[in-house]
Order: C-alpha cells, then sequence, then structure tokens
C-alpha cells in the first residue's frame, strides 16, 4: 500500500564521467582505429591536442552535436573526428576509420561502467514499486540527464543498462545498437539534442520531470536529485532548477566552493541517500 503523504522519488544521473568511462584514453583507441587502416605514427599527445581543438571548435561553431545548426550528430561527429585525424594524416582518410570510431564510442568497446554503478542501481531498482523501513518513498524512478546526443542510449544498453522509455529523435544510432539483453534498466533518458538546451538550462531539468511523470504515469508530490561530475552543469544546474544535487568527484579533485554535497563514489549508498534524500 502507498504510504500517505509519501513522495516519489526521481533520481537522475550524468552520464560521460559519473555513470561510464573510456575503457582507454580516448587519443589511444583513435590511434588503436587509425592503424588498423595503416595510418600509423600518431602519438597520444598529437592526437590529443588535435582532438580537443577540433572539439571545442565544433561546439562553437555548430553548438550542442549540430542541434543549433539542424546538423544530425553523426555528420558532427565524422567533423569532428575528419579535423581531428586529418592534420595528422597526410595520405588522408577513408571512410573507414570514421564509421568504425563512431561505432566503437556507440558502445561498450569505446566505454566501460565505474565499478559502483550496478550495485548502486540495483538497489535504486529494487525500490521502484515497494518500500522498505529505511525508504521514505511511494515509487523510485531512475533517469539520465546528459549534455550529447542519442548515442547514449546504446552506449548504456551495451553495457547491460535498458532504457525503458526512450524514443529517438534522430535515428542514426538505430544501427549501431547493440544485441544485448539488459541487466538493469532505468526510465528514461534526456539528451541535451534532443531537448535543445544544455546543462546548466532549467529546461532539460524540466524535460526530465516531465519524462518521469509520463513514463511512470504517477501524480502526487516529487523529491527530486541529481548526480553528476560537474560542478556548474550537474550540481548548480540542477539546485537551481529546484531540485537537490550531489556532486560525483571521481578522481577526487574537490572543488573549494563552499557548501556543496560531494562524494567520490556511489560506493556508500545508504550514506549517499541519507545526505539530501
Amino acid at each position: 500500500m502507498p504510504r500517505p503523504n509519501a513522495r516519489n522519488l526521481l533520481i537522475t544521473f550524468d552520464a560521460f564521467g559519473t555513470l561510464f568511462k573510456p575503457r582507454l584514453p580516448i587519443p589511444l583507441q583513435y590511434i588503436a582505429v587509425a592503424e588498423e587502416y595503416g595510418v600509423t605514427g600518431l602519438t597520444e599527445k598529437q592526437v590529443s591536442s588535435s582532438f580537443k581543438e577540433a572539439f571545442a571548435e565544433g561546439s562553437k561553431l555548430y553548438p550542442n552535436y549540430g542541434k543549433s545548426t539542424g546538423m544530425r550528430p553523426a555528420e558532427w561527429w565524422e567533423r569532428i573526428i575528419r579535423k581531428t585525424l586529418e592534420p595528422l594524416a597526410p595520405g588522408g582518410l577513408t571512410a573507414g576509420i570514421i564509421s568504425d570510431l563512431i561505432r566503437r564510442f556507440s558502445t561498450s568497446a569505446g566505454y566501460e561502467l565505474y565499478d559502483d554503478v550496478t550495485p548502486f542501481l540495483e538497489f535504486l531498482q529494487s525500490f521502484r514499486s515497494r518500500q522498505a523501513s529505511f525508504w521514505p518513498y511511494n515509487t523510485t524512478t531512475v533517469g539520465v540527464i546528459t549534455n550529447s546526443d542519442s548515442r547514449v542510449v546504446p552506449i548504456l544498453d551495451s553495457l547491460s543498462i535498458g532504457v525503458r522509455s526512450f524514443t529517438s529523435k534522430t535515428g542514426w544510432e538505430e544501427a549501431l545498437w547493440p544485441l544485448v539483453e539488459p541487466k538493469l534498466e532505468i526510465d528514461f533518458v534526456a539528451l541535451s539534442y534532443d531537448v535543445g538546451v544544455e546543462k546548466p538550462h532549467h529546461k532539460i531539468f524540466r524535460e526530465a520531470e516531465r519524462m518521469a511523470k509520463e513514463c511512470r504515469n504517477l501524480e502526487g508530490p516529487w523529491t527530486r536529485i541529481h548526480l553528476g561530475d560537474d560542478v556548474t552543469k550537474d550540481y548548480y544546474g540542477a539546485k537551481l532548477a529546484g531540485w537537490k544535487a550531489v556532486l560525483v568527484c571521481r578522481e577526487g579533485n574537490w572543488p573549494k566552493n563552499q557548501g556543496v554535497v560531494m562524494v567520490r563514489d556511489f560506493g556508500s549508498i545508504r550514506r549517499i541517500c541519507g545526505l539530501l534524500l
């Protein structure tokens, strides 16, 4: 039975740097794929510098993965890859390098979960529609809010985290979708590309609220909390939207901002939940 006056819990996560990370440094993965096509002599330092420059330029000229200019995500990433590698490969790039890199960074080939993610999601999933003596919520809804395009969904899926409610607005990732039976499920993913704005804009948090209510068909009061690794985009973005927030500092690089609630990982689950929930 639902508890009288109890609230529904909405808990969301950032994706990159919070739930998953590159299996190897991104420049090394670029080099490995390039070498398969005969492009040799690249160094990690060269590729890292070139990638950062290409990504910064692409984000400035075509914000939000090309959304603001009508560019599709696949086109945006092809441009980033070309801008990264072409200056370092006088012989030019083959289409195979580009398609292989896009595929790699759309699945578990390029990324891996942090070790504490699965047990934490299992813990939350166990309270989806039931309560325990220490869990004060009628329902628990889990989502992802990410400044990214729809690659995030097949990445999660290939890491055995399925998404119950997702309707692609781009379609290009369908050919990349891995055939993996998810061990865990989250309720929804709010993508900056689909919403049209990036964190810390309040609109993406409002869209997450709408998606949560729609996919669970729930009424009544909600407690909303967001966990992420960027103090401006995740922590203060959530706070300005009226949410509660926890900053996840995976590398231990604690900001000096007073009053910021911070954790290094999800290991102490009850302690994390007890911070603000």
